[in-house]
């Protein structure tokens, strides 16, 4: 432990995106060395392996930090210290399991192989009493997208056919997994019953030794057309007394179960949909860090980071913890390469007096990238939704 708090820290990023580049940066003025695998240089997921594989017995890596759903069985396979265990990782991964092991209140679900998809007479029967509508989703992997509205029985039975042929994503190289997970990694699908949600939120907190502690709630704001684009949200959330107390109740509920299967020493977070009513219902669970919230945290806690907690936990150092909330922040980003839709739709000039163009500096194959970053800071959280909402859908309307 010693040795390590001596010398400058290292932690690998698997998988890296253009937001993990311009996030990770802020890092390096306080003394850490970080490797960013972005998908240029290593491209696959054995590539991703091997470095990773070299960077602990070479390079003296510290720790391995899951920014996303792809790199956390990375994270739990090789990080150097104490690290999430695959049967936790896997149970937030598989949609299925996570309404077994983690929803304290599920809603209707089924699980639907390929071939049940292709059987129109087979989902006649097996359907016959679900609510419709309903939401199809891949039971693995995929990272928010093939997620399909099904208005009626009928046209999940018209498509389904073609469904069928969506080839499972390698999450690690072949051979690593035991037989018992076989069922959640291969093709599946999941249908769950629509949710008409007002709002979208995320508890984002850590486990530390079987405790959880809660960072933050903040809103959802990512723009329902281009989720991979356009990321964004709120922070803190506006909420209720009773509506945030039951959100805190239901993540210490998914913490408990996650411990039990070995989650420990990362972030992770839930994210929930919550009714006109005020009814609130799980959505997902993600045993990872949510990066895009971590300027919002320093924008509104001074010096936290949760960046700098999540490298903390991974090398099994004593992570910071979160300081008391000041202000209203709002973030918008824009993750596309600089001759795509930032550079068409948010102009230098702009950039200059709103928001920031972050430049990907690391690697050759990444030169050229850039990130935009719009973020604003005040006391009122209706005066700065209405801003976020105006930029966001002035950069739709742009991008046409």
């Amino acid at each position: 432990m010693a040795d390590r708090l001596k010398r400058q820290r290292h932690i690998a990023i698997p998988w890296a995106r253009p937001i993990d580049h311009a996030i990770a940066q802020s890092l390096a003025s306080q003394g850490w060395r970080i490797s960013l695998l972005d998908s240029h240089r290593y491209p696959t997921l054995d590539a991703q392996w091997r470095e990773l594989k070299r960077l602990i017995a070479c390079e003296r890596l510290d720790g391995i930090v899951a920014t996303h759903d792809r790199a956390a069985p990375l994270q739990a396979l090789l990080n150097p210290h104490t690290a999430p265990s695959l049967d936790a990782v896997i149970t937030t991964l598989d949609k299925v399991a996570t309404r077994q092991k983690l929803d304290p209140a599920p809603l209707a679900w089924a699980a639907l192989n390929p071939g049940e998809l292709a059987d129109a007479c087979h989902l006649a029967t097996l359907l016959d009493s679900f609510p419709f509508p309903a939401i199809l989703k891949p039971r693995l992997g995929w990272e928010s997208q093939h997620i399909i509205k099904m208005e009626s029985l009928s046209e999940l039975q018209r498509v389904g056919a073609q469904l069928q042929r969506l080839q499972p994503e390698r999450l690690w190289p072949d051979g690593l997994v035991e037989a018992a997970y076989a069922e959640s990694l291969g093709v599946g699908w999941i249908l769950e019953e629509w949710i008409d949600a007002s709002h979208i939120v995320t508890v984002d907190g850590a486990i530390q030794q079987g405790e959880g502690q809660i960072w933050g709630i903040s809103s959802n704001l990512y723009h329902e057309e281009h989720p991979l684009q356009l990321e964004g949200g709120l922070f803190p959330a506006p909420l209720t007394t009773a509506v945030r107390e039951q959100l805190q109740q239901v993540f210490q509920y998914v913490v408990a179960q996650l411990s039990g299967l070995g989650f420990d020493q990362s972030f992770l977070n839930c994210e929930f949909l919550i009714t006109a009513g005020g009814d609130i219902h799980l959505m997902e669970v993600n045993g990872r860090l949510p990066l895009i919230l971590s300027p919002l945290y320093q924008a509104t806690m001074g010096s936290s980071h949760s960046l700098l907690a999540a490298a903390q936990l991974a090398s099994g150092v004593t992570p910071c913890q979160p300081a008391a909330v000041t202000g209203v922040a709002g973030i918008l980003f824009l993750t596309m390469p600089v001759d795509g839709l930032v550079e068409t739709v948010w102009p230098a000039a702009e950039l200059a007096e709103e928001g920031e163009l972050l430049s990907i500096a690391q690697g050759e194959a990444c030169a050229g990238e850039r990130v935009g970053r719009w973020l604003i800071t005040g006391e009122r959280v209706e005066a700065i939704t209405a801003q976020w909402r105006k930029k966001r859908d002035g950069v739709v309307d742009k991008s046409g």
